[in-house]
């Protein structure tokens, strides 16, 4: 969990860096610079974070069980909740027309791709050794 300062900022000077860190993002007008931007101003964990929520939203927009995106991307059933609510309330909806443009439908492969690639470690549905992970220390 990200921690906050309990220090509050001015609104006046809150806005203003959120208007910087909007700028900055606009700035990089690649995958390559917006990657590198991204490295350099985030921690692996908010980046892990962040890829996560971006990862719920899509999965949620692509029809999949909430039991399916918890177990594909480890989420807590309170956090898969919580983003399954707004995503009814239509809070993600620039999110979902991102992914529903004729361009992303063709990186909708890059999305089975990463499923695969996650579910590739987990445990056997049925058959021996099934429950063995349970009891890996």
């Amino acid at each position: 969990m990200p921690h906050i300062s309990k220090k509050k900022l001015k609104r006046k000077v809150f806005l203003k860096i959120h208007e910087e860190l909007f700028r900055a993002i606009a700035r990089a007008r690649n995958s390559q610079k917006s990657s590198r931007l991204l490295a350099e101003l985030l921690t692996p964990t908010e980046r892990i974070m962040i890829a996560k929520r971006l990862a719920i939203i899509v999965m949620l927009h692509r029809g999949h069980s909430s039991y399916r995106i918890h177990t594909t991307l480890k989420v807590s059933p309170s956090t898969l909740t919580r983003f399954s609510r707004k995503f009814d309330e239509e809070a993600y909806r620039y999110i979902q027309s991102v992914f529903s443009s004729a361009r992303s439908t063709q990186s909708g492969g890059f999305w089975d791709e990463l499923e695969k690639l996650i579910l590739m470690g987990m445990p056997p549905i049925a058959g021996k050794g099934r429950w063995k992970f349970l009891f890996k220390q």
